[in-house]
């Protein structure tokens, strides 16, 4: 898409104040969208006057864009939404929001193709996106719950991971996932994290 057509669908999308055509259109365009100037002040004019529980889906696709200026852009977005403060008092949208950053950025992962070549550029990428929206919403950023969370990526974990994975106290063994594709496999990922903490691809 060209940024005369993304202008178009956003006004659309303001206009109506409708979500799912802009999400389909950034979860199949990440690159042209992240090319966009007016991404982030676009995105912050659909979201208002919105009900945090219905633009959760949304939310969860715009973390997912590659896009300058994500870590500034996304705390203006959670406290225009109160989202820290939401999450912390409903206990079902707190799981919701999590799953969705998730799906959607675990989509970027697999269009960088992480999955089948750790490429540190790309999954510090990846990293920095989960951090910084996990962050800016009130969930804190927690080094081994991203390594988690990104390492499920890799087994077919399709709908995400609850916050319970998110923790210091879990461990990561990809036997507990829904796809499993062998010792081999995992041993490369092993070595890439052993040289590359999640601290270190973060920064």
């Amino acid at each position: 898409m060209d940024n005369e057509e993304i202008k178009e669908l956003f006004a659309e999308a303001i206009e109506e104040g409708e979500f799912d055509e802009v999400i389909d259109a950034i979860d199949e365009n990440r690159d042209d969208f992240a090319a966009y100037d007016d991404f982030w002040s676009d995105v912050e004019k659909l979201l208002e006057n919105q009900e945090l529980e219905d633009c959760i889906d949304f939310l969860g696709t715009v973390c997912s864009v590659p896009h300058s200026g994500a870590k500034e852009a996304l705390v203006k977005i959670a406290k225009a939404l109160d989202i820290p403060s939401a999450i912390e008092d409903d206990e079902d949208l707190k799981e919701e929001l999590f799953l969705a950053i998730q799906m959607y950025v675990k989509n970027y992962y697999i269009d960088t193709d992480c999955c089948t070549k750790p490429a540190k550029e790309n999954i510090s990428k990846v990293a920095k996106m989960l951090a910084v929206s996990f962050e800016a919403f009130g969930y804190g950023v927690c080094e081994n719950g991203l390594l988690i969370v990104i390492r499920s990526f890799n087994n077919d974990v399709n709908e995400g991971l609850y916050t319970s994975w998110y923790s210091d106290e879990v461990e990561y063994d990809p036997e507990e996932f829904g796809y499993y594709d062998g010792i081999e496999n995992e041993d490369i990922f092993d070595k890439f994290y052993l040289d590359n903490p999640i601290k270190d691809l973060i920064k």
